[in-house]
């Protein structure tokens, strides 16, 4: 008998700060893909390095917003870890004529 991995559902505490940065997360991850991942490249950054991505605004630009790597410090930290989840899921959801461009960002070593 095996069982199934279940993901924990916790409950978000910080509902304002989630919502904001869920939207620039979104944003910058699907209307401005390219332009993160050419972003990602030019600082050398693994495409897994969410908070380094974060401090160095790259975030932001693709998003147009500022202000992210703020609201992700005040959020609590199981709110963080799904703020960090929800990109981790996204950056797999690229497209693969992208994913295959910037294969190296995708690296694990």
């Amino acid at each position: 008998m095996t069982m199934k991995f279940e993901q924990a559902n916790l409950p978000v505490l910080d509902e304002q700060g989630v919502t904001a940065l869920r939207s620039m997360i979104e944003t910058a991850l699907d209307a401005q893909t390219e332009k993160f991942l050419d972003s990602m490249q030019h600082f050398g950054l693994n495409i897994r390095e969410f908070e380094k991505a974060l401090q160095k605004g790259l975030l932001e630009r693709a998003a147009g917003v500022s202000g992210m790597a703020v609201v992700y410090a005040k959020l609590p930290m199981s709110d963080q870890a799904q703020m960090r989840e929800l990109y981790l899921t996204k950056v797999e959801d690229i497209a693969g004529d992208l994913r295959e461009k910037y294969k190296k960002l995708y690296r694990y070593a």
